[in-house]
Protein backbone atom coordinates (compact mmCIF):
# COMPACT_ATOMS: atom_id res chain seq x y z
CA UNK A 1 0.00 0.00 0.00
CA UNK A 2 2.67 2.30 0.98
CA UNK A 3 4.95 1.02 -1.45
CA UNK A 4 5.93 4.36 -2.89
CA UNK A 5 6.47 6.01 0.65
CA UNK A 6 7.88 2.90 2.67
CA UNK A 7 11.28 1.10 1.24
CA UNK A 8 11.55 -2.59 2.01
CA UNK A 9 13.69 -1.70 4.98
CA UNK A 10 11.40 0.56 6.91
CA UNK A 11 8.60 -2.03 5.87
CA UNK A 12 11.12 -4.68 7.61
CA UNK A 13 11.11 -2.62 10.39
CA UNK A 14 7.35 -2.07 10.60
CA UNK A 15 6.87 -5.65 10.50
CA UNK A 16 9.35 -5.99 13.62
CA UNK A 17 7.45 -2.99 15.73
CA UNK A 18 4.03 -3.91 15.59
CA UNK A 19 5.55 -8.06 16.49
CA UNK A 20 7.36 -5.84 19.09
CA UNK A 21 4.37 -4.09 20.21
CA UNK A 22 1.61 -6.81 20.33
CA UNK A 23 4.26 -8.67 22.18
CA UNK A 24 4.45 -5.26 24.46
CA UNK A 25 0.66 -5.36 25.26
CA UNK A 26 0.72 -9.94 25.83
CA UNK A 27 3.21 -9.20 28.62
CA UNK A 28 1.35 -6.48 30.05
CA UNK A 29 -1.40 -8.86 30.22
CA UNK A 30 0.78 -11.71 31.91
CA UNK A 31 2.69 -9.13 34.10
CA UNK A 32 -1.00 -7.93 35.61
CA UNK A 33 -2.48 -11.37 35.78
CA UNK A 34 0.77 -12.60 37.59
CA UNK A 35 0.67 -8.95 39.96
CA UNK A 36 -3.16 -9.93 40.90
CA UNK A 37 -4.09 -11.08 44.34
CA UNK A 38 -3.30 -9.64 47.81
CA UNK A 39 -0.58 -12.39 49.06
CA UNK A 40 3.39 -12.16 49.14
CA UNK A 41 5.09 -13.33 45.85
CA UNK A 42 6.58 -16.22 45.76
CA UNK A 43 10.69 -15.36 46.03
CA UNK A 44 11.07 -17.73 42.77
CA UNK A 45 8.72 -15.59 40.71
CA UNK A 46 10.47 -12.60 42.04
CA UNK A 47 13.06 -12.93 39.14
CA UNK A 48 10.76 -13.75 36.78
CA UNK A 49 8.68 -10.95 36.75
CA UNK A 50 11.40 -8.60 36.90
CA UNK A 51 12.90 -9.97 34.08
CA UNK A 52 9.40 -9.63 32.38
CA UNK A 53 9.12 -5.94 33.46
CA UNK A 54 12.70 -5.38 32.09
CA UNK A 55 11.66 -6.56 28.72
CA UNK A 56 8.33 -4.35 29.02
CA UNK A 57 10.83 -1.37 29.27
CA UNK A 58 12.93 -2.27 26.79
CA UNK A 59 10.14 -2.53 24.24
CA UNK A 60 8.44 0.29 25.20
CA UNK A 61 11.77 2.33 23.63
CA UNK A 62 12.05 0.04 20.99
CA UNK A 63 8.74 0.41 19.72
CA UNK A 64 8.16 4.11 20.41
CA UNK A 65 10.94 4.90 18.40
CA UNK A 66 9.59 2.77 15.58
CA UNK A 67 6.40 4.04 15.48
CA UNK A 68 7.79 7.40 16.13
CA UNK A 69 9.80 7.17 12.85
CA UNK A 70 6.88 4.99 11.01
CA UNK A 71 4.17 7.62 11.58
CA UNK A 72 6.63 10.47 10.10
CA UNK A 73 6.91 8.21 6.66
CA UNK A 74 3.09 7.88 6.36
CA UNK A 75 2.75 11.08 6.90
CA UNK A 76 4.93 11.95 3.73
CA UNK A 77 2.54 9.88 1.85
CA UNK A 78 0.85 11.82 -0.97
CA UNK A 79 -2.55 10.52 -0.97
CA UNK A 80 -4.08 10.42 2.68
CA UNK A 81 -7.62 9.85 1.68
CA UNK A 82 -6.18 6.36 -0.42
CA UNK A 83 -4.88 5.60 2.87
CA UNK A 84 -7.87 6.39 5.06
CA UNK A 85 -9.78 4.19 2.47
CA UNK A 86 -7.98 1.21 2.76
CA UNK A 87 -8.08 1.59 6.30
CA UNK A 88 -11.81 2.10 6.36
CA UNK A 89 -12.17 -0.87 4.23
CA UNK A 90 -10.36 -2.88 6.91
CA UNK A 91 -12.33 -1.90 9.35
CA UNK A 92 -15.67 -2.76 7.73
CA UNK A 93 -14.32 -5.75 7.25
CA UNK A 94 -13.73 -6.51 10.97
CA UNK A 95 -16.48 -8.19 13.51
CA UNK A 96 -17.04 -5.46 15.88
CA UNK A 97 -20.24 -4.50 17.03
CA UNK A 98 -22.03 -1.44 14.63
CA UNK A 99 -21.60 1.17 17.89
CA UNK A 100 -17.76 -0.05 18.62
CA UNK A 101 -17.44 0.09 14.91
CA UNK A 102 -18.79 3.81 15.01
CA UNK A 103 -16.92 4.86 18.02
CA UNK A 104 -14.00 3.93 16.84
CA UNK A 105 -14.75 5.39 13.76
CA UNK A 106 -16.14 8.41 14.97
CA UNK A 107 -12.97 9.15 17.01
CA UNK A 108 -10.35 8.89 13.72
CA UNK A 109 -12.67 11.31 12.25
CA UNK A 110 -12.59 13.96 15.35
CA UNK A 111 -8.47 13.64 14.58
CA UNK A 112 -9.14 14.49 10.84
CA UNK A 113 -8.03 11.80 9.25
CA UNK A 114 -6.38 8.14 9.63
CA UNK A 115 -3.22 9.90 9.19
CA UNK A 116 -3.59 12.37 12.09
CA UNK A 117 -4.70 9.78 14.05
CA UNK A 118 -1.56 7.46 13.83
CA UNK A 119 0.04 10.88 14.62
CA UNK A 120 -1.91 12.00 17.62
CA UNK A 121 -1.40 8.11 18.92
CA UNK A 122 2.03 7.96 18.40
CA UNK A 123 2.65 11.22 19.47
CA UNK A 124 0.67 10.55 23.07
CA UNK A 125 2.79 6.94 23.59
CA UNK A 126 6.25 9.34 23.07
CA UNK A 127 4.56 11.53 25.52
CA UNK A 128 3.50 8.78 28.26
CA UNK A 129 6.40 6.37 27.58
CA UNK A 130 9.19 8.05 30.34
CA UNK A 131 5.94 8.16 32.92
CA UNK A 132 5.64 4.40 31.82
CA UNK A 133 9.30 3.70 32.43
CA UNK A 134 9.64 5.02 35.63
CA UNK A 135 6.42 3.23 36.84
CA UNK A 136 7.30 0.11 36.12
CA UNK A 137 10.73 0.74 37.54
CA UNK A 138 9.11 1.70 40.41
CA UNK A 139 6.68 -1.54 40.66
CA UNK A 140 10.60 -3.91 39.49
CA UNK A 141 11.62 -2.40 43.17
CA UNK A 142 8.31 -2.92 44.94
CA UNK A 143 8.71 -6.85 43.10
CA UNK A 144 12.08 -7.26 44.33
CA UNK A 145 11.01 -6.64 47.80
CA UNK A 146 8.18 -9.19 47.30
CA UNK A 147 5.69 -6.74 47.20
CA UNK A 148 1.97 -6.84 45.01
CA UNK A 149 1.34 -3.89 43.23
CA UNK A 150 -0.77 -3.42 40.49
CA UNK A 151 0.82 -5.21 36.75
CA UNK A 152 -0.91 -2.50 34.04
CA UNK A 153 0.12 0.17 31.78
CA UNK A 154 -1.48 2.86 31.76
CA UNK A 155 -5.50 2.49 29.87
CA UNK A 156 -3.75 5.95 28.22
CA UNK A 157 -0.56 4.23 27.42
CA UNK A 158 -2.61 0.42 25.99
CA UNK A 159 -4.73 2.79 23.95
CA UNK A 160 -2.46 4.84 22.46
CA UNK A 161 -0.21 1.84 21.34
CA UNK A 162 -3.50 0.06 19.99
CA UNK A 163 -4.85 2.36 18.17
CA UNK A 164 -1.36 3.65 16.73
CA UNK A 165 -0.96 0.00 15.99
CA UNK A 166 -4.12 -0.06 13.82
CA UNK A 167 -3.20 2.16 11.32
CA UNK A 168 0.49 1.35 11.16
CA UNK A 169 -0.39 -2.15 10.55
CA UNK A 170 -2.01 -1.08 7.31
CA UNK A 171 1.35 0.52 6.63
CA UNK A 172 2.91 -3.06 5.90
CA UNK A 173 -0.32 -4.34 4.26
CA UNK A 174 -1.22 -6.57 7.40
CA UNK A 175 -4.52 -6.20 7.35
CA UNK A 176 -5.04 -9.07 9.92
CA UNK A 177 -2.78 -7.43 12.32
CA UNK A 178 -4.77 -4.08 11.71
CA UNK A 179 -7.89 -6.20 12.61
CA UNK A 180 -6.55 -7.26 15.80
CA UNK A 181 -5.22 -4.19 17.26
CA UNK A 182 -8.26 -2.56 16.35
CA UNK A 183 -10.59 -5.26 17.71
CA UNK A 184 -8.79 -4.85 21.27
CA UNK A 185 -8.60 -1.39 20.74
CA UNK A 186 -12.13 -1.56 20.30
CA UNK A 187 -13.03 -3.72 23.27
CA UNK A 188 -10.58 -2.16 25.80
CA UNK A 189 -10.50 1.81 25.07
CA UNK A 190 -14.20 2.57 23.78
Amino acid sequence: MLDAVLNISDQHRAVKMLADTRLLLRLDDLWTRALHGSEKIPDENVYELQALAEQMISLLGTVTAEMDRLQRAIAGYPHPDHFTAAFNETISRIRLPNERRSAYLKRISEKGDVVAYARDSVDEIVRLVPEEVRTLKEKIALVARGHRTHGDLSQAGRCALLGAGAVLSLATAQVELAGWFAIVGAAECL
